[in-house]
């Protein structure tokens, strides 16, 4: 019930939503910047295509915002380099430019991108475009990078998401604390009560671990029993704690 409730409410989707907006000329980046901002929406503004892929390290955007023609690299470029990086797979690319011809169109399309908006259309149908491909992508990456049994991350997504985590880590002198969990004699279990017994408790201690995390964290299925939790910029003394009250926490549950 209580994943079903998380999913219907969307409750791990991320808010506010976080654009990333490259466009050569600042004024135009300004103006889109602020025009986003002010529907409550983060925008991180980049003028040149280049630091596109540093910034990323720290950056996580629901949507790829860009402009069709720069002096250096063009916007299909930076759509084709995204689309090579696998945790940018169902990110939404959308172009904006003034050029309505039909193959930039195909070309758009075709180079992975998701949609292209003029530069013409009025500021809050852009909005409303924005939007409706962010939750869009957003459904779509949930339902791709989750465990399907326990709601929490999949293998890949979470060892993802925990080498990044020490990249980041040793780039800001930050600490980063890895958890493994792995549940005790959980053979009897399914010998005793059979998968489906066995399948509850995982989807118990899943639900758990995310309750008890801050949004800032990870959490994910490592495999079979195994679950890991990727806390960032934590205090080791603070997370033994934590870890020690949710093992406490599941021992009084009953099924």
């Amino acid at each position: 019930l209580v994943s079903k409730i998380r999913k219907n409410f969307k409750i791990d989707l991320t808010r506010p939503y976080r654009i990333l907006l490259l466009d050569d000329q600042a004024s135009v980046g300004i103006f889109y910047k602020t025009l986003l901002e002010n529907e409550g929406v983060e925008v991180l503004a980049i003028h040149q295509a280049e630091k596109i892929m540093t910034e990323l390290d720290a950056f996580h955007p629901d949507v790829f915002l860009l402009d069709m023609h720069m002096p250096d690299v063009s916007g299909i470029e930076v759509a084709k380099l995204l689309r090579q990086q696998a945790k940018y797979d169902y990110v939404p690319i959308i172009f904006l430019s003034a050029d309505e011809d039909v193959d930039t169109k195909l070309e758009v399309l075709q180079c992975g991108a998701d949609d292209i908006i003029s530069k013409n259309t009025a500021p809050n149908v852009i909005v409303q475009q924005i939007d409706s491909r962010i939750q869009r992508g957003q459904e779509i990456r949930y339902i791709a990078s989750r465990d399907s049994l326990t709601g929490v991350l999949n293998h890949g997504q979470i060892m993802d998401a925990a080498a990044h985590a020490l990249r980041l880590s040793a780039r800001q002198e930050k600490p980063t604390i890895i958890v493994m969990i792995d549940l005790d004699n959980f053979k009897m279990v399914n010998d005793k009560y059979g998968h489906l017994g066995g399948d509850k408790v995982l989807i118990s201690l899943g639900q758990l671990l995310l309750q008890s995390v801050r949004d800032t964290d990870y959490v994910g299925r490592y495999g079979g029993e195994e679950f890991m939790i990727v806390f960032n910029n934590s205090d080791m003394a603070v997370i033994a704690k934590k870890i020690n009250s949710i093992r406490r926490a599941f021992h009084h549950i009953e099924y």
